[in-house]
């Protein structure tokens, strides 16, 4: 090669070099803590942070809109069916807000509130098992271990209001308003409005009113968007009040209903896909198929009602996911109980049907080809099927050649059983604890899920002894691991024993799993689930299995931002995480960032991005949680609205 074919392959080497530099240079700045780490730290109370933040003039709304998706807005925005969001994004930047799976939702809106992942602020379900105790409990603030922004915020002297924020409950003696997730105008008390005063303010407060949604809730007649034009118009109320009356520097407020209407009613408006479809009539779809465009249009309507009662505030939409239809597998989860009865870790405290036609089975009186298959769709037709009475029972056995006519004698306390298992389909859920060793609560949205050992001197009715725990914590591993079907694909593709809980004492409010398993997909492409080669009563996979019924809207990581009004950039396209939500909006307020939060900071999207930044190590730990455990309970209307979006089982 001559000299100057070497020249040139140097310099075409060195700019190479120097682009993968830069390349990976812009990488870390937007997608890790690396140059953050750099920085010097400082106190949390270090004075000129704290003259800083008390000498900042900011004015931030912050609305989080469970579920909000771009392509919905895009299409109603572009019909000039959302005047208030259309302005905002003409004016301000806007962008995809990238959720984080699994897409729990307390989960999510606790990272964007803390900046921190749930390993740390330790919301990562719905519910949780406490120690000492088999009813779970909501994970909300009572056990959240890192402080959220109306705690910092607060900290540093800022005026705060924070209404319904998800999981945010109960009510903290914030400086300034706090109104509990979940709060109702009809049933406010200190437990969820602080200060005490703001009970009958918000009592007597006039609600905004949408004549022309109300009359679109006579003709869906449905309980859902009745409910949730309740919330979030109390909601929008309650915000614009505090915001005319009080002029907090931070609001934050939350409205759940976009999320559970797109949840139940995705398939009347898109009920066909290449991946799904769902049976719809005619008479529905016309009746349900406007809704979710509707609720779109209504928390336009909200959101410019909330923008009027504070026009000079710089206004920040997030949303912690967007939403699309759900479909096979993503929405098949195993029911780790059933599993677990199935392998004769747990009991029932009344038979199933599955069970008494096992034993009927076993006597003989009847009769399946196929005992396992049969059993299981024999039990799924008569659940449905409201058999009124024994008799009729029997006869539906002997029409379906289950039972010989001459045997129904000898089978009438298996048939009466039958039935009174059917009638009362509840009572063969709930488990008989002290012929229990094994079981699981409502975490089937996790990745990883939890099995328990029902240990003696730490569960309520324990029957495993501290001195059998190892043992029988490794044999219970085993036995899970070696589930298979009969194509030799695993149940689990991991299962092992939590690292967490290295013995059986469970220390603190929140009892960790003994057990962690990991569903395989996979298995579903065999019919049965053996223990062992030659299993002779293998286990049908569907009867282990279950899915949505009235869900068809689920969760995408896709959500959205906008950043709009006074101090916001206009037409910047912005690309981040739940992370870059706090850390942002602590920089707007001149507040230092915590190194432990991995999000950046979205300088772009505002005028003024020439502020300096300060760090502190961590807020954890060096400003209080106003809130201590007490157990509450999950009230019977919580657990119908959870269990009707499928977040509960």
């Amino acid at each position: 090669m001559s000299d100057r074919g070497q020249k040139t392959g140097k310099i075409w080497i060195t700019l190479l070099l120097l682009v993968t530099i830069l390349g990976l240079t812009i990488w870390l700045k937007e997608n890790t803590g690396f140059f953050k780490k750099g920085r010097p730290v400082i106190a949390v109370d270090d004075p000129a942070a704290v003259e800083a933040v008390r000498a900042n003039r900011t004015k931030l709304l912050v609305i989080g809109i469970d579920g909000a998706t771009w392509s919905i807005i895009a299409d109603l925005s572009g019909q000039g069916k959302l005047p208030n969001l259309r302005k905002l994004l003409e004016q301000g930047s806007r962008g995809t807000l990238h959720s984080e799976a699994p897409m729990i939702s307390p989960a999510l809106w606790t990272t964007m509130a803390t900046g921190v992942s749930r390993s740390k602020h330790k919301i990562d379900n719905f519910v949780f098992k406490p120690v000492k105790g088999y009813a779970p409990e909501a994970l909300d603030s009572r056990v959240r271990a890192a402080p959220a922004l109306w705690e910092i915020l607060g900290h540093y002297g800022k005026k705060v209001a924070v209404i319904n924020w998800n999981s945010a409950a109960p009510a903290e003696p914030v400086n300034g308003i706090f109104i509990a997730d979940g709060a109702k105008r009809n049933d406010l008390g200190a437990e969820n409005v602080y200060p005490a005063d703001w009970i009958p303010r918000l009592k007597d407060l006039p609600l905004i009113r949408v004549d022309w949604f109300e009359e679109k809730l006579k003709k869906w007649n449905h309980t859902m968007p009745t409910k949730g034009y309740a919330e979030d118009t109390f909601v929008a109320s309650a915000g614009a009040e505090i915001l005319q009356k009080e002029k907090p520097d931070l609001m934050l407020i939350y409205f759940r209903n976009v999320d559970v209407a797109s949840h139940l009613f995705w398939k009347y408006r898109w009920p066909i896909g290449l991946e799904y479809q769902f049976p719809v009539s005619q008479a529905d779809q016309e009746r349900f198929g406007d809704l979710i465009e509707n609720y779109y249009e209504l928390l336009d309507a909200l959101i410019g009602k909330l923008i009027e009662a504070g026009p000079d505030y710089t206004v920040m939409i997030v949303s912690d996911h967007g939403e699309a239809a759900t479909y096979s597998p993503k929405n098949i989860f195993v029911e780790l109980n059933v599993l677990l009865h199935e392998l004769g870790f747990l009991d029932y405290k009344a038979p199933r049907c599955e069970d008494t036609l096992k034993k009927m089975n076993a006597e003989n009186l009847y009769q399946a080809p196929d005992p396992a298959k049969d059993i299981f769709f024999d039990c799924e037709t008569l659940r449905h099927a409201q058999i009124s009475g024994p008799p009729n029972l029997a006869a539906w056995l002997i029409s379906k050649r289950r039972i010989a006519p001459e045997k129904t004698g000898a089978a009438a306390p298996f048939i009466g059983e039958l039935y009174d298992s059917l009638s009362h389909p509840q009572l063969a859920k709930e488990i008989n604890w002290p012929k229990t060793r094994l079981f699981n609560i409502d975490d089937f949205h996790k990745d990883i899920r939890g099995i328990y050992i029902n240990l003696k001197d730490r569960d309520p009715e324990g029957v495993i002894g501290f001195k059998d725990y190892s043992s029988f914590r490794k044999q219970a591993v085993a036995l899970l691991s070696a589930l298979e079907n009969e194509k030799g694909e695993k149940l689990f593709k991991k299962v092992k024993a939590n690292p967490e809980q290295k013995g059986p004492v469970a220390k603190g409010i929140i009892a960790p799993p003994d057990i962690l398993v990991e569903f395989n997909p996979q298995v579903l492409y065999g019919q049965y689930l053996l223990r062992q080669k030659g299993d002779p009563a293998p286990i049908l996979i569907s009867s282990i299995l279950w899915s949505y019924q009235d869900v068809s809207g689920d969760h995408v990581p896709e959500g959205i931002i906008i950043v709009s009004g006074p101090a916001a950039a206009p037409g910047i396209q912005i690309s981040a995480s739940i992370y870059e939500v706090a850390p942002t909006i602590l920089w707007r307020f001149d507040a230092p960032v915590a190194r432990d939060m991995p999000g950046q900071i979205l300088e772009s999207a505002f005028k003024t991005a020439d502020r300096t930044i300060r760090y502190v190590s961590s807020y954890q730990g060096a400003i209080k949680i106003p809130v201590s455990f007490k157990p509450k309970g999950i009230g019977q209307e919580d657990q119908e609205r959870l269990k009707a979006v499928g977040y509960l089982k």
